[in-house]
């Protein structure tokens, strides 16, 4: 296996904005003052848990999950894979 660049990694985190991916994936948001709210799609969601920050590109979750992370690893818990997938999925 090759190694993966550090300055790709950066480069993926900034460039793969987390609203597109939301929208991607169907997830809808809604603004509040500077954040975007939706469900999380990682536990039965009846109230808006995800946090998105489009100023930080980073996400989580308020309730029962408390998850959080960069756009990598949204991909990661949404499709079940790992880091090096996550990458090539998110390249592609």
């Amino acid at each position: 296996m090759s190694l993966i660049h550090r300055a790709l990694i950066k480069q993926l985190k900034e460039q793969v904005l987390l609203i597109d991916l939301c929208k991607h994936y169907n997830i809808d948001l809604e603004p509040h003052y500077n954040k975007l709210y939706g469900y999380c799609p990682f536990h039965e969601d009846t109230s808006l848990s995800l946090v998105v920050n489009p100023r930080t590109n980073r996400w989580n979750c308020r309730k029962p999950c408390c998850r959080g992370g960069d756009s990598i690893r949204f991909v990661m818990k949404l499709e079940k894979i790992n880091f090096r997938e996550a990458l090539e999925k998110i390249r592609a």
